[in-house]
């Protein structure tokens, strides 16, 4: 919620340098009606452009991980909570 208080997402389709996409309010809710897994993620962001879709997977009253979604047999752990993921994508990005 702190996030995208401050930060709102990017425009849509709009990208940072290394081509990574932080989604709208309105982007969250549209992607995750067309992307409906059986991964139980909630995807926020992806990287170019749909090539891989970034998630909240909520796992207990801890703060939900955050996993790469490459595909339906093929999902990633990266983080541990948003927080991590953020310092991550702040400090290195690749």
């Amino acid at each position: 919620i702190e996030v995208y208080s401050n930060l709102g997402g990017m425009e849509d389709w709009g990208t940072d340098s290394t081509c990574f996409s932080f989604w709208t309010i309105e982007r969250i809710l549209e992607e995750n009606q067309i992307f409906q897994t059986d991964s139980n993620l909630i995807f926020f962001a992806d990287f170019l452009i749909n090539s891989h879709l970034y998630g909240f997977k909520f796992e207990d009253e801890n703060p939900s991980s955050i996993h790469i979604y490459h595909g339906e047999k093929d999902i990633e752990k990266v983080a541990d909570s948003f927080n991590e993921f953020f310092e991550i994508y702040l400090n290195e990005p690749r």
